[in-house]
């Protein structure tokens, strides 16, 4: 089984299986997808409002964002807009995992799929392992532009955190056509330009009390329920609750089996407070075994007849679960066939609190159940969120290892983020599979969290057990790990990467490590073997996206060699691939390719590949250092002098840290001697290149030859012979005029 390996700056694995349905156009994919693309349903009949569905009706702003705190009703408001609207309408329910851009654009693609037309080809791209957003985005926005007027509601936005997510949305929003809007149900306001947006008269506010609940309404709402207060004792709990539309829901449930009327004397405080003493009343009217359910399903974030049986191990758990929503215990249905339900946020929030007061001893194996339960049925990330939750256990990391590379096959690296942060520092120290993950994620992620994590990963050991990702061992992976991201230099790197090839002869991440070993190959100047091991490498994988890196990497060798028409021909194969993920060695084989025939979007192609790659990839020396040493021989090659003294001093800048660049070292170090020949008539020797570093610091030239360990005369001698070649008289003149040559830096360090 191949595993396709572009998934770093050189090669990253990737698993054959995947996490998640695949897409099809607006089809649902899953139960969890479908839930998200329609509104909340309720079992029971619920107060029409209809004075505030009538005022978003008649308000045509583009964006509406009803904002106020948890209990007011935003959601069954914004329900019943959205069916009392005329206008074409999608509805998408937001979580923290549309922090990730890929996972955000994916659900927005399929609820605008009910709205408008959009291109299936958007959605190939978002199955790509590296979603080229920078062409998703525009397709998405064209579809947007397109639509006919439209309501689109994004419920729960205060979920969403991630400013990638919320830039994306408002691209998005820019394109509304006349007639459309964007509503946002939210705790918090968005982040979003809601001055300059109001300034313009484009935004419509609605706040908690918009959504309070009057006299009549709550009449009705007590009405639903067989509960009745006269007047007086209506308006006490109005006052007290402020027309809260949860505390009055409360109200009514508790209501509705003993009298209401010394209630507003009980009911002080703040809304927590009150829903608290509601929630109270609430429960001691339920029998034990509804109340015993209650309490222990609400450790869980959706609920499923399987799900509640498993985790209150008990068989009578459909039922239970379907008097809950027939009573309307604030529970909400996910879909249209009642499978999944969710709580009421806050109804949820106040029974878990009172199950950590009432039986804390059960809460970890009610979360123990839930992880089994959802491991068993596919659902890796809710399986390690509650396993955590229940103080880990066995194989909880490996099953996290193994969700986040699947999130990470799919770009989707914010979820993968996501899922290993909700481990701590320490789990993560003291887990090689973690520290692994982080090591794997470190290519993606420049988090300081990460980059610490996968050095403490490269200084590990690992041993002979399997790796829960694929590869045939623990060490086995450290080794390709660490070969991916060659810290230690390209000498490290190739030994690394030989022991990986030996240990995956025959196994799933053969080709994988090949690949490592190929490029250590090549960045040590060992071209032929990296060319026989890659020919080989082409049998062993049908991988679209493997075989296009290993024939980017043929037709740089071949560039190298002179076979002009070897590297045309690599780049046909490549080219064959309707899509493919954007690596160094693919730039830069296509970058040689314009440079050789003079392509004047050359500049364009670096700089939009470039951008590309920076939006995908985390730091990584080596391929910092093996993209700018090739593009400026690109440069080079194309007489762009300017552009090859900028990537020249970008492979500068890695090299005055990194321990070992290898063939790149000379391959720099050959641009610098090419470019000072076309820039000088005479260049410049070593020795008198090493003498004109020094001349910007304050340092004598007795000090120089003490720091060069040459003599003073000698230093004197190659400071003359400088100021003939840059036809100057100064030490000040030389180095303005290197400076202007590009030879030196615009700023050197006082020696």
């Amino acid at each position: 089984m191949s595993r396709a390996s572009t998934r770093t700056s050189m090669n990253l694995p990737q698993s054959s299986e995947l996490a998640r349905e695949p897409l099809a156009g607006d089809a649902l994919g899953s139960q969890a997808l479908g839930s998200r693309l329609r509104p909340p349903s309720w079992q029971v009949p619920l107060v029409p409002r209809d004075s505030l569905v009538e005022s978003l009706l008649a308000d045509r702003r583009a964006l509406v964002v009803v904002c106020a705190p948890a209990g007011y009703g935003k959601s069954i408001a914004l329900s019943q807009w959205l069916a009392a609207d005329p206008r074409p309408s999608a509805w998408l329910q937001l979580d923290e995992a549309d922090d990730d851009p890929v996972e955000l654009l994916t659900y927005i693609a399929l609820a605008l799929g009910r709205i408008t037309s959009v291109d299936p080809a958007l959605f190939d791209l978002l199955r790509l392992r590296e979603p080229p957003l920078e062409r998703i985005l525009p397709g998405l926005a064209a579809a947007v532009e397109a639509a006919p007027p439209f309501l689109f509601v994004l419920d729960d936005a205060h979920l969403v955190s991630g400013e990638d997510s919320w830039q994306l949305l408002a691209a998005l929003f820019r394109q509304l056509p006349d007639g459309a809007q964007v509503a946002v149900g939210t705790r918090d306001d968005p982040p979003l330009p809601l001055a300059r947006l109001r300034a313009a008269g484009r935004l419509a506010e609605y706040r908690a009390g918009d959504l309070a609940m009057g006299e009549e309404e709550a009449k009705d709402l007590l009405g639903l329920g067989g509960s009745a207060m006269d007047a007086t004792p209506l308006e006490a709990l109005l006052a007290a609750t402020e027309g809260w539309p949860a505390g009055l829901s409360l109200a009514m449930l508790a209501g509705q089996t003993q009298g209401t009327a010394d209630w507003p004397l009980a009911l002080r405080g703040d809304q927590r407070t009150i829903a608290a003493y509601l929630t109270e009343e609430v429960m001691e009217r339920q029998p034990e075994d509804l109340k015993r359910f209650l309490l222990r399903t609400s450790v869980l974030e959706r609920l499923s007849a399987g799900l509640c049986a498993a985790v209150c191990d008990d068989a009578a758990a459909r039922d239970l679960l379907t008097r809950s929503a027939r009573e309307n215990l604030f529970v909400v249905a996910l879909d249209d066939r009642d499978e999944w339900f969710r709580y009421h946020h806050l109804f949820g929030e106040l029974l878990r609190a009172r199950l950590e007061q009432t039986a804390p001893e059960e809460v970890a194996e009610l979360h123990r159940r839930a992880s089994h339960w959802l491991e068993q049925h596919s659902d890796a990330e809710g399986a390690v969120r509650h396993a955590i939750a229940a103080g880990g256990g066995d194989g909880v990391a490996d099953l996290a290892a193994w969700q986040c590379d699947q999130y990470l096959i799919h770009g989707q690296r914010q979820s993968a983020l996501r899922l290993l942060f909700r481990f701590s520092d320490d789990d993560i120290l003291n887990c090689p599979s973690l520290l692994l993950t982080a090591s794997l994620m470190s290519v993606y992620s420049d988090d300081p969290r990460i980059v610490r994590w996968a050095r403490v990963a490269d200084a590990v050991e690992g041993d002979d057990s399997p790796s829960p990702i694929g590869a045939s061992s623990m060490r086995s992976l450290q080794l390709m790990l660490r070969a991916s991201r060659a810290p230690d230099g390209v000498t490290r790197n190739r030994q690394d990467a030989t022991l990986a090839w030996e240990l995956e002869k025959g196994a799933e991440w053969q080709v994988y490590a090949g690949q490592n070993l190929a490029a250590a190959a090549y960045f040590s100047g060992d071209s032929s073997f990296a060319k026989d091991l890659l020919s080989r490498l082409l049998d062993m994988t049908g991988d679209l996206d493997e075989r296009n890196w290993i024939f980017a990497m043929l037709g740089l060798i071949a560039v190298d060699e002179g076979r002009w028409s070897d590297a045309m021909e690599a780049d046909r194969r490549i080219q064959e691939t309707a899509e493919t993920v954007i690596v160094p060695p693919l730039i830069l084989l296509q970058a040689h390719l314009l440079a050789r025939r003079r392509d004047p979007g050359l500049g364009a192609f670096i700089e939009e590949a470039c951008g590309r790659l920076k939006g995908f990839v985390g730091p990584l020396a080596l391929r910092d250092l093996f993209l700018a040493v090739g593009l400026a021989e690109v440069f080079l090659a194309a007489d762009d002098e300017a552009n090859t003294a900028l990537w020249l001093a970008k492979a500068d800048a890695v090299l005055a840290t990194y321990p070992d660049g290898g063939i790149l070292e000379e391959r720099a170090e050959h641009v610098r001697r090419a470019l000072e020949a076309r820039r000088l008539s005479d260049p410049l020797t070593p020795a008198e290149r090493r003498v004109l570093d020094l001349l910007p610091t304050q340092l004598t030239a007795a000090q120089i030859a003490t720091r060069l360990f040459v003599t003073t005369s000698t230093v004197k001698s190659h400071m003359k012979r400088i100021y003939m070649k840059l036809e100057v008289k100064t030490r000040t003149d030389a180095v303005e005029r290197a400076r202007e040559l590009m030879l030196l830096e615009e700023a050197t360090s006082p020696g």
